[in-house]
């Protein structure tokens, strides 16, 4: 997830909510991933990651690094995006959401499907 403070809400409220009511940790490295601990950090969480969770609605660099570093171990991944003009590319799991409440409740829905648990 970018590390831009308009997507605070969206992390706190919209997807670690329903993580946490799946029983799930939910955590966001933030930080300049030109910083080597912080690139050092993101990589072993994404390493250890059950599943991913991505804002894609911009479409940067870093983000789609990270994404294909998931992929690339087999890691489940929901995208999330504001505006599905914008993508690039889709998961098998891409929600599109106009709030932060309906995207919370689109990611609970999804979670069980999962089967992370």
């Amino acid at each position: 997830m970018p590390d831009d403070p308009a997507l605070e809400d969206v992390f706190y409220y919209g997807i670690q909510g329903a993580v946490h009511a799946a029983g799930l940790l939910c955590v966001r490295v933030q930080g300049d991933l030109n910083d080597p601990e912080v690139a050092d950090q993101a990589i072993r969480r994404l390493h250890d990651a059950a599943l991913v969770i991505a804002e894609v609605s911009e479409p940067l660099y870093s983000t789609y690094v990270q994404l294909g570093y998931s992929l690339g171990r087999g890691c489940p991944l929901i995208a999330i995006t504001r505006d599905a003009d914008s993508l690039r590319w889709k998961s098998p799991h891409t929600l599109v959401y106009t709030s932060i409440k309906g995207l919370e409740q689109q990611i609970a829905a999804l979670l069980p499907e999962l089967n992370l648990a």
